[in-house]
């Protein structure tokens, strides 16, 4: 290299104020921090806009395709009770995928039970002896009519994902080992487990990490999601 470009070079060194080099260093090491968790965000996360009803009033669809609810997927992130979760559509449409929430999981027993002209969901976690009545507070309305007609139908069939049984004279649906069972919140205008029994865990694309609401100001909502995971 030109040794009148090296003494050039190190003269600028030296006429550089010291704060100004430290400011420089801190913009550079910022701007790799961000790089850095964007291409891992990118490889972690799928984006998707919010379609269809079943999820309301969680997830909105509104006829203005720019303002519906935006969601980001973790590929890779476990799931558990209550999560929202994306899975491969089971039954054969236009859409591919369906977003719902996580009721049971394996090992768990679900019953969809009426009781004085109301519909609940009661629950036996894995490993667990007794049911408790599933607290609900996001659903759209209390009528879970609908499920609660499919859910008995449910009991008439062959179903891979789960067998039903009967617990303190309430009949319960127990779901097997690599299945999950999933409800949308919208319960009257939702295709789900209910419908068609527990579905695979291999269907599951992953678990819903961000939702940006009326799909605006995506990195505020990226980057609460990461102050949240470093500092919660």
């Amino acid at each position: 290299m030109n040794n009148n470009y090296i003494r050039r070079v190190n003269i600028y060194k030296k006429e550089m104020p010291i704060w100004l080099v430290s400011i420089f260093k801190t913009l550079l090491a910022i701007f790799l921090v961000m790089c850095i968790i964007v291409t891992i965000f990118n490889f972690t996360h799928i984006g998707t806009p919010v379609l269809g009803t079943s999820m309301l009033p969680t997830l909105n669809n509104y006829e203005d395709h720019s303002k519906k609810d935006y969601v980001y997927i973790n590929k890779f992130s476990s799931y558990s009770h209550g999560d929202i979760i994306v899975i491969n559509n089971p039954e054969e449409t236009d859409n591919k995928s369906v977003i719902k929430r996580v009721i049971a999981m394996e090992g768990d027993k679900i019953a969809i039970v009426k009781k004085n002209n109301s519909y609940y969901v009661y629950i036996i976690k894995n490993g667990e002896t007794s049911y408790t009545i599933l607290s609900e507070p996001y659903l759209a309305s209390s009528s879970m009519e609908k499920t609660y007609l499919n859910f008995e139908k449910l009991s008439h069939k062959n179903l891979s994902g789960g067998e039903f049984l009967v617990v303190d004279g309430i009949k319960f649906l127990k779901i097997n080992d690599g299945y999950v069972f999933y409800l949308g919140d919208n319960r009257n205008d939702s295709k789900d487990c209910s419908d068609y029994g527990p579905i695979s865990k291999n269907k599951v694309v992953g678990k819903v990490d961000i939702i940006v609401y009326g799909n605006v100001n995506h990195i505020s909502y990226i980057f609460k999601y990461y102050i949240n995971k470093f500092f919660s």
